[in-house]
C-alpha cells in the first residue's frame, strides 16, 4: 500500500554520482534508515575491443562500476550504524562469462563481482548481507539502449533479449534469491548454466 507516508521517489541520473550524498540525506530524513539497496542500473555495450573508444569503456564503468560503488559507499556507514542492511546489485552472466562484441559490458560486470566479493568479507560481521545478481535474458532494452563502439546506441532489439524472462518474473526471483540468503543468484535459463 503505497502513500506518500510510507513511499518516496527520487529521480537520480547515476552517472552523476557527485550528488549520491544529497539523495541518501533525503531518504534518511524521510525514513531514518535504509534497510534494502538495489544496486540495478545499467548500459550495455556491441563493439569489438579496437572499434570500442576509450569513452566508451569510460562512460560503461562510470555507470555499471563507478555509479555503484559510490552509491554503495553512501549507504554502507547506515547499515554499519544500524548493524543490518542487505545490498544486491545486477550483475550478468557476462560477468562470469565474456563473449564477443561485449568487453566493456563483462568487463564492468566482472568488476562488480570483485567489488561485492571484498565488501561481503568487510560486512559480514556488521550483519550486513550482500547478493550478486547474475541474470541471463530479461526482455528490455538494453540492446536496444546499448553503445556501438563510436559511443551512440545500437538502436537494435537483440532477438535472445526478445525472448528473455519478464522483468516480473525476474523481479520476483531476485526476491526470492535474498530471501533465501543466496551470495550469488544465477538467473540464467539452465541451458547456460554449463558455461558459467
Amino acid at each position: 500500500n503505497l502513500s506518500d507516508e510510507n513511499a518516496l521517489i527520487l529521480p537520480f541520473d547515476v552517472e552523476k554520482y557527485e550528488k549520491v550524498d544529497e539523495k541518501v540525506a533525503q531518504i534518511m530524513q524521510k525514513f531514518g534508515r535504509i534497510d534494502v539497496l538495489m544496486n540495478n542500473a545499467g548500459i550495455s555495450s556491441r563493439g569489438t575491443v579496437l572499434d570500442n573508444t576509450m569513452d566508451v569503456y569510460q562512460r560503461i564503468f562510470d555507470i555499471n562500476v563507478f555509479s555503484v560503488i559510490a552509491i554503495t559507499r553512501a549507504i554502507l556507514p547506515i547499515m554499519i550504524a544500524q548493524k543490518s542492511g542487505h545490498i544486491t546489485a545486477t550483475s550478468s552472466v557476462a560477468g562470469k562469462v565474456g563473449t564477443p562484441m561485449r568487453s566493456a559490458y563483462a568487463a564492468s560486470k566482472h568488476a562488480l563481482h570483485g567489488f561485492f566479493d571484498s565488501l561481503r568479507s568487510e560486512v559480514y560481521m556488521h550483519n550486513i548481507e550482500i547478493t550478486l545478481v547474475c541474470p541471463g535474458y530479461i526482455k528490455t532494452n538494453i540492446s536496444v539502449n546499448a553503445l556501438n563502439g563510436s559511443g551512440t546506441k545500437y538502436g537494435k532489439m537483440d532477438e535472445n533479449q526478445l525472448k528473455g524472462m519478464t522483468t516480473e518474473e525476474c523481479a520476483n526471483k531476485i526476491l526470492k534469491g535474498m530471501k533465501s540468503g543466496n551470495k550469488n543468484s544465477i538467473l540464467a535459463a539452465k541451458k547456460y548454466w554449463a558455461f558459467i
